[in-house]
């Protein structure tokens, strides 16, 4: 039986990513040795749509030939900024661990290139879930990765896409304060 069909073992789960978080930051557990291990168990085509994430990575703008500047985002901030905003489950706090773990794939990006490619597309993803706690582990996430990293792996994005989750985010804390008033 999946892990996601049963809605007592999705704490179980969180708390085992949890673990695995910690590890990683201990550096006792490689990323990439533990990631094909966590995607078989808690596969991302069943974790982002769980917490209604596009399958697909989200549209981003066109780079202009000029756009090369990215924006450095600061983790603490992006969960700060997110903060409660939205709908939160205890699906939405394992699909969180899971895209929180993703931030180790910086470690050794340009040893496995095409996982790392693979791993700032699932990021993008998370950050169209409904769920604020998944949205803010992705900001966090991608903020782990370098700008001049994405370079040397052809994967930078131009960086309106990286202002854009500001802006949506902004918009919805707006929206919420005005309807509260």
């Amino acid at each position: 039986m999946h892990l996601l069909t049963m809605s007592c073992c999705a704490g179980v789960a969180a708390l085992a990513l949890a673990a695995l978080d910690e590890l990683l930051q201990q550096d006792g557990l490689d990323f990439y040795k533990a990631w094909p291990w966590v995607a078989r168990m808690l596969p991302p085509s069943k974790m982002l749509p769980a917490v209604g994430a596009s399958e697909t990575q989200p549209a981003r703008p066109a780079a202009a030939d000029s756009d090369v500047s990215v924006v450095q985002h600061d983790p603490a901030a992006a969960y700060a900024f997110v903060g409660t905003a939205g709908r939160h489950s205890g699906v939405g706090v394992l699909v969180a661990g899971w895209v929180r773990l993703l931030r180790f794939g910086v470690l050794d990006a340009l040893v496995m290139p095409e996982v790392a490619a693979a791993l700032m597309q699932l990021l993008w993803m998370a950050t169209t879930a409904q769920e604020a706690q998944v949205r803010a582990a992705a900001y966090a996430s991608l903020a782990a990765w370098p700008p001049t990293l994405l370079v040397q792996l052809d994967i930078l994005q131009p960086a309106a896409a990286y202002l854009a989750p500001l802006a949506a985010e902004a918009a919805a804390a707006a929206a919420a304060v005005m309807s509260n008033h």
